[in-house]
């Protein structure tokens, strides 16, 4: 009972103030989408000034989102972890890396990515046929991956490993930020990784999230979004620490733990995935 009565005492307040902040920017953002991306064909190819136009709404509309949800970051941490057991001892890791790979707990994390690291995000096909977040899905330049469809997996592998290779060679000035784990989890655990960003075994960016809240965590995985998001609107914070690791850059001593997986790419997920 003393739970519930300091949850309602200390955020009650918070409910009508952060209900017409997220209204403001639903009404805002369909506006700037309809405005911005009148008449634009993704596929066609996108003029500079438009990319440099959505790159802003977007970043603009993560932090936005970020400060109404009350998610505050403590900060990057930037953490030193020995890859010898996997890459040898004397390994080299590449400073430069054309993807972010991270743990995906939250509906918030996609936001956070593009927040901190302007990423090409992967997504499910089903997302392009939600009002207004779709077409900024497809203006952002989403890549989209469609399980019904057999061809859909090598064509999302191939757009991936595009992605990555424009990055390092400078060609586009967006990395590829992945969920591998292909779902959202509690927070607690990892889940096997998929192999969609490690078939070009390009170096790799690991970033961990992790959030702590006072009342409600946006972690939970037992509420439907809309339900997780009304209530996050009665709390005030939620902390989240974002955790670094150095880039890993895969080499042939790697491919020698064969107990991994069958081949390089499943190899390379699992060893990225213990670490």
């Amino acid at each position: 009972f003393s739970f519930v009565r300091s949850f309602i005492l200390d955020s009650s307040w918070l409910l009508p103030i952060k209900l017409h902040i997220y209204v403001f920017l639903a009404m805002f953002a369909s506006i700037s989408i309809c405005i911005v991306g009148r008449g634009v064909e993704v596929n066609a190819g996108m003029p500079d000034s438009t990319r440099k136009k959505i790159k802003n709404l977007y970043q603009f509309f993560c932090d936005a989102t970020l400060l109404t949800s009350g998610l505050f970051g403590k900060g990057i941490v930037k953490e030193q972890v020995d890859y010898s057991e996997y890459l040898g001892t004397g390994y080299q890791s590449w400073e430069d890396y054309g993807t972010v790979v991270c743990n995906h707990s939250t509906p918030l994390d996609t936001t956070i990515l593009g927040h901190l690291y302007n990423c090409k995000m992967v997504s499910k096909a089903g997302l392009k046929s939600v009002p207004i977040v779709g077409r900024a899905a497809e203006l952002l330049e989403t890549i989209f991956v469609d399980w019904a469809d057999p061809n859909s997996k090598q064509n999302t592998i191939d757009e991936i490993m595009k992605t990555q290779q424009d990055f390092l060679e400078g060609k586009s000035s967006k990395r590829l930020g992945i969920f591998p784990e292909g779902t959202t989890t509690n927070n607690k655990c990892l889940l096997p990784f998929k192999q969609g960003a490690f078939y070009g075994l390009s170096p790799v960016k690991p970033i961990v999230l992790k959030v702590t809240s006072k009342y409600i965590s946006p972690t939970y995985d037992c509420v439907g979004f809309l339900e997780l998001a009304l209530l996050l609107c009665f709390q005030l914070t939620v902390d989240l620490t974002v955790i670094e690791l150095p880039v890993f850059t895969p080499n042939d001593f790697l491919w020698t733990w064969t107990d991994l997986g069958k081949d390089k790419p499943s190899i390379y997920a699992e060893a990225v995935r213990r670490v």
